[in-house]
């Protein structure tokens, strides 16, 4: 991921549970070797959407790595890291407004509350990536198929993101708070209206 720049992602989390560091065979944990893929693999089954400083080590150390020559992440694996890092960062904005939810189950990732679209929606981390899959991923894959589809959908997740120096690294950009919000905003409608939404690819 050496052109993510996910290293200067400078967000304030809580302290991580384990010890993660980057070797030739793969990453170490707590003192465990596992593969880069079986770390990778943690943003796509979800198992990040609640340990959010783990993720961010992560990546760090996957750029590490990526950087030594030691990993080069697949087209699947770049966008399941940056799917999951733009979720982070809508959700992190969710929660810099106020709009954790209570009742919040311990071990799982929490909600928060969505009124965007005029009428309060429950939202965890798995719904947004969700969203994004189907905003970003699927349509670009229909449009432009293949690997094709998914160059794009890495760049599309790019655009999502810009670097704030003053908040201390990466940032939900506008255009990437513009793009969610917007395809929330067309699925509440949908629930209200029963109109199913525009679903012109991303451009």
């Amino acid at each position: 991921m050496s052109k993510s720049n996910i290293k200067s992602a400078g967000v304030s989390v809580p302290a991580a549970t384990n010890e993660l560091k980057a070797t030739p065979d793969g990453v170490m944990i707590n003192g465990t070797l596992q593969t880069y893929s079986y770390i990778i693999n943690l943003f796509e089954n979800g198992t990040y959407d609640s340990l959010s400083a783990d993720a961010y080590q992560a990546l760090h150390v996957i750029h590490d790595a990526n950087q030594s020559g030691w990993v080069e992440p697949d087209l699947n694996q770049q966008i399941a890291m940056w799917r999951w890092l733009v979720a982070s960062m809508f959700i992190r904005e969710l929660e810099k407004n106020g709009c954790e939810a209570e009742g919040i189950t311990p071990g799982e990732d929490k909600y928060y509350t969505y009124a965007g679209g005029g009428i309060p929606i429950p939202l965890r981390m798995m719904n947004v990536r969700n969203a994004l899959m189907c905003l970003v991923e699927t349509q670009l894959l229909q449009v432009l198929g293949g690997d094709e589809g998914k160059v794009a959908s890495v760049e599309a997740y790019r655009t999502m993101v810009t670097n704030s120096p003053e908040d201390g690294g990466l940032i939900l950009s506008a255009e990437g708070m513009r793009q969610i919000t917007g395809f929330l905003d067309a699925f509440v409608t949908m629930a209200v209206t029963g109109a199913f939404p525009d679903n012109r690819a991303i451009h």
